[in-house]
C-alpha cells in the first residue's frame, strides 16, 4: 500500500511527562525488514497537549533512530486532554503526476461518538505537511519518503495508559492536483 489512510480513537490518562506527551500515528514501509530493523523508515503526525513540542507536528525516520521533526501550526483551537475521547486519522498520499511530494495530513473529530458509541465521522484538518524531495526536515533527511508499509502504529508518550478503539489503515485512492 502507497498512499493510506490510518484511523483511531483514544483516550489517554494521568500526564506523567508533560514536555513529551504525545499521541502518534505512524505509517512505516521504505526500507524497513526483519532482516535490517536499523532501517525503521516511517513517517508520523503527532497531538499533543501543546509546549515544547507544539499540538502537532510532522515526523519522519529514514534510519533508525535518526528522527526529524517538523512544528506545525494546528488549524483548530484544540489540544489534547486527559480522559477525552479523540479520533485521529493520518492521510499520506502522494498526487498523481507530482511525483516530488507527499501530502500528509492529520484530521481530528474532538466528538468522536455518538449516543449509542458509534462513529460520528466530524472529521476537521488539524495539520498538514507537504513532504518536498530536496526540502530538508530537520538534521537529518531531505529525501522525499513515499511509500506505505504494511506495518503502522500508536504511540503513545508521558501518560500513564491510552485507550485506543476501532483502529484501521487502507489504501486510498488520491485526489487528482
Amino acid at each position: 500500500m502507497r498512499n493510506q489512510e490510518f484511523t483511531v480513537y483514544v483516550r489517554v490518562h494521568e500526564p506523567l511527562t508533560p514536555l513529551n506527551a504525545q499521541v502518534t500515528l505512524k505509517i512505516r514501509g521504505g526500507r524497513h525488514s526483519e532482516r535490517d530493523g536499523d532501517a525503521a523508515s516511517c513517517t508520523m503526525m503527532t497531538f499533543g497537549p501543546g509546549g515544547p513540542s507544539g499540538i502537532a507536528r510532522f515526523g519522519k525516520e529514514l534510519t533508525h533512530p535518526l528522527y526529524d521533526y517538523v512544528v506545525l501550526r494546528p488549524q483548530l483551537d484544540v489540544a489534547l486532554q486527559p480522559a477525552q475521547w479523540y479520533g485521529l486519522k493520518f492521510i499520506s498520499y502522494s498526487r498523481p503526476g507530482v511525483p516530488t511530494e507527499v501530502l500528509n495530513q492529520l484530521y481530528l473529530d474532538t466528538a468522536p461518538f455518538d449516543a449509542t458509541g458509534r462513529p460520528t465521522n466530524g472529521w476537521k484538518l488539524l495539520s498538514e505537511y507537504t513532504d518536498v524531495q530536496g526540502t530538508r526536515t530537520g538534521r537529518h533527511y531531505d529525501t522525499l519518503a513515499d511509500w506505505g508499509g504494511w506495518q503502522t502504529t500508536l504511540r503513545m508518550d508521558g501518560y500513564r495508559s491510552i485507550d485506543f478503539a476501532l483502529p484501521s489503515v487502507r489504501e486510498i485512492v488520491p485526489p487528482a492536483p
